[in-house]
């Protein structure tokens, strides 16, 4: 019997070593949006329009339980659409296991249109394949029918947050506050204030955040012991981030006319706030509600501005319009902010691109050949081969994984096997 003829068999019977499993992530997802307000966005939007027209054809005990009953429908299928948009698009990587050991699938293969029953999917978490009797993409999607879904745990706090942040973005509706400390839970550990006396010979503790964008502007430790409070005589605590501020503003742009400086002050808050979306740079901050100095989440600074009053605060803004600062006086993890951070390899024009010759065919098939006999398994050639090739256009994931069959044919070296690389990859 083939392998499309018939389920996978061996998989491994335990839980995923730091996963959660998929519907259980559906499951909180959906009460999170379940405490969402529903925005005028949402209500003339199709969707609720066809769910308040069935709605008001039932009969309801309680008329009054109509409109609930409506909001947390609609609420509920607004959760399930964002996990299908973010299983599709690869937002986020999900797992399954295979002969005793847990591959990460491809999205490419097993979720994209008419591949897989994602209504069932998202709200069961087990995966329901579409169209195999094609054996379109050979055995895979077939041997992963009705496998769990598995997410890392330490991938879905970000992924929901963005998730959270996307809806929005999108339909002027919020989180309310005492929702986000509610699944912040314990996990925002209580830390305490840092001295602030300067020592110029080591990184502070923690850096006010001018303290830390006039490091990421300059890298001159006297320069950002000049932005502590008793450099700015007559000032008052209220006024002090004002003053600092347009100070720092004036002596970066004034760097960067000289030619010392590295970026402008926006530029390094910028660069500063997507350092802490990473959690690459952790910060601690006073939540709303004045409570105790505490961890602030890298969740929180997800889909937020950073602005430069109240000693540095998070706000979001939501249809145009200024929420109130979920934190302010933040102080972020000198030694993070002094870590060195690869750059990022900038982005090229469309007519950069158009520009750049294809790969030579010959030299990219010399390239998986010799990635083949060093052993790399099939998603990392498919990932390093724009690097390999930088000054070249590269074909996408489908001609790399052909070409790299090929060469193992040539090779004499066995076909990919199931559970050594990339699963549908």
């Amino acid at each position: 019997m083939s392998r499309i003829e018939a389920p996978r068999v061996g998989r491994h019977p335990g839980k995923m070593p730091g996963g959660v499993k998929l519907a259980d992530c559906m499951q909180e997802l959906m009460s999170v949006f379940g405490q969402m307000i529903v925005s005028t966005a949402d209500r003339e939007s199709r969707a609720f329009l066809g769910m308040s027209g069935i709605a008001a054809s039932m009969d309801f005990y309680d008329p009054n339980a109509r409109e609930p009953y409506v909001t947390s429908w609609y609420l509920r299928d607004a959760a399930s659409e964002a996990m299908v948009k973010a299983l599709s698009s690869g937002h986020l990587p999900t797992w399954t296991d295979y002969d005793g050991s847990f591959v990460e699938l491809d999205h490419e293969t097993l979720f994209g249109p008419n591949k897989w029953n994602s209504s069932y999917t998202v709200q069961t978490g087990i995966y329901v394949a579409l169209n195999v009797a094609y054996g379109r993409d050979g055995p895979t999607r077939a041997e992963c029918d009705r496998a769990t879904l598995w997410v890392r745990e330490e991938d879905w706090p970000r992924i929901r947050g963005e998730l959270i942040a996307n809806r929005e973005r999108e339909v002027g509706t919020v989180l309310p506050s005492d929702m986000t400390q509610l699944m912040l839970g314990s996990s925002a550990t209580l830390i305490s204030e840092a001295p602030a006396a300067a020592d110029t010979a080591a990184p502070l503790a923690l850096w006010s955040l001018y303290e830390a964008v006039a490091w990421m502007g300059t890298h001159d430790l006297a320069f950002v012991e000049r932005q502590q409070p008793h450099h700015f005589p007559g000032t008052t605590a209220k006024n002090y981030g004002a003053v600092a501020w347009k100070r720092l503003e004036q002596s970066l742009a004034h760097r960067a006319t000289a030619g010392s400086g590295m970026m402008t002050a926006d530029a390094a808050r910028i660069k500063l706030l997507a350092a802490c979306q990473t959690g690459s740079v952790r910060a601690t901050g006073i939540p709303a509600d004045k409570g105790v100095r505490r961890d602030v989440p890298a969740y929180d600074f997800i889909g937020v501005q950073l602005w430069e009053g109240r000693g540095g605060s998070l706000h979001r803004v939501v249809a145009g319009i200024n929420e109130p600062a979920r934190w302010y006086d933040l102080r972020f993890r000198a030694d993070d902010v002094r870590a060195p951070v690869a750059k990022p390899t900038p982005q090229a024009t469309v007519a950069e691109i158009k520009n750049k010759p294809t790969v030579s065919g010959s030299d990219l098939r010399g390239w998986v050949r010799a990635r083949n006999v060093e052993g790399w398994d099939q998603d990392q050639i498919v990932k390093g081969a724009a690097s390999a090739f930088p000054d070249n256009v590269v074909p996408g994931r489908p001609t790399i994984r052909k070409l790299d069959a090929d060469v193992r044919v040539q090779l004499e070296l066995p076909a990919r096997t199931r559970g050594r690389n990339k699963k549908g990859g």
